[in-house]
């Protein structure tokens, strides 16, 4: 069976390339001729997530701004969703109210409206949500130059760490109720990085969000803006306090910010004069040579595509 990466490429090829005014397939989010930015994203439940991880308002809330953090990479103004839902017949009317909570409170927390949908029964509960923007200014994937510096609006361990913890939790041995609730709080309570998605618009050269992982999501850059990079790991360590939450499950902080998934922060190139003004953490540089190469005390390894969560591979 074909990965997602080949099926998206296939999907390309069949489907007829938009007109020269508009972005189609390839970047975070669809940009129309006049501005309007679109995307879909849906979160399936044995896929995505597990039920008994978090009330369903926190989980809906969630889903809701995994969709609105695709606005945030390009740079857009969020404005509207639309939130479609397979109900199992497990989900109660209380249920259901619960996971509208979550959804609005998503949509109030970025200035967007719900302004329609769907709803369907199902086997499993899911989640699509599409959103609606607009931006001045689209950010690509496809505009980086060699020598731009690789910044994060935030590192993606945390989030990487807290699903670890979630997992681990399943399978045993259990971890702390206290423990367990801090280190997931940052894999459930993701937030769109829209507001810093508009305030790099004007000069960064590229960006994504970080749904797959810091080197998987970096390939994806650098092949469609034709470039490779090299990361620090220094600063891929985090802090101390990071260093000891993943000592607390026995995981590596360095792993853990390369290869975690579903951060939805924002991954972005800016041209070295910007550097210094950048409301983020520079991670690396990207150079002429294709390739990703990791810089850890003067010695350099390559970085294949990526370890993390990869669609019909597996599932949670």
């Amino acid at each position: 069976m074909s990965n997602e990466r080949k099926r998206i490429e296939r999907l390309s090829a069949i489907f007829e390339p938009p007109s020269k005014d508009a972005i189609g397939i390839g970047d975070d989010a669809a940009v129309l001729a006049d501005g309007t930015v679109l995307s879909v994203d849906t979160s399936v439940e044995g896929v995505h997530f597990r039920r008994h991880w978090a009330p369903l308002d926190v989980l809906a809330r969630r889903a809701t701004m995994a969709a609105l953090s695709d606005l945030a990479a390009m740079g857009a103004e969020p404005r509207a969703i639309l939130s479609s839902l397979i109900l199992p017949t497990s989900i109660t009317d209380e249920d259901h109210l619960a996971i509208t909570r979550g959804i609005d409170r998503a949509a109030r927390e970025c200035g967007a409206l719900v302004v329609g949908g769907n709803l369907a029964a199902g086997t499993e509960l899911s989640m699509t949500t599409t959103v609606v923007g607009r931006s001045s200014r689209p950010l690509l994937r496809s505009s980086a130059a060699p020598g731009d510096r690789l910044f994060v609006t935030t590192l993606p361990g945390p989030a990487a760490l807290g699903l670890r913890a979630l997992l681990r939790n399943d399978e045993g041995p259990a971890l702390a109720p206290n423990t367990l609730e801090e280190l997931a709080r940052p894999w459930l309570f993701p937030r769109a990085h829209w507001k810093e998605g508009l305030a790099i618009r004007s000069f960064a050269s590229g960006c994504m969000d970080l749904s797959d992982g810091l080197v998987a999501d970096l390939w994806k850059l650098c092949d469609a803006s034709n470039l490779g990079a090299e990361l620090f790991a220094t600063p891929l360590r985090g802090d101390r306090d990071f260093a000891t939450a993943c000592r607390r499950i026995e995981a590596s902080p360095l792993a853990m910010n390369l290869d975690g998934a579903e951060a939805y922060s924002l991954l972005f190139a800016v041209p070295t004069a910007f550097r210094k003004t950048i409301p983020g953490i520079e991670i690396g540089v990207l150079r002429n040579d294709l390739g990703i190469e990791l810089i850890d005390d003067g010695k350099r390894s390559s970085l294949p595509r990526g370890a993390s969560f990869e669609h019909f591979d597996g599932a949670y």
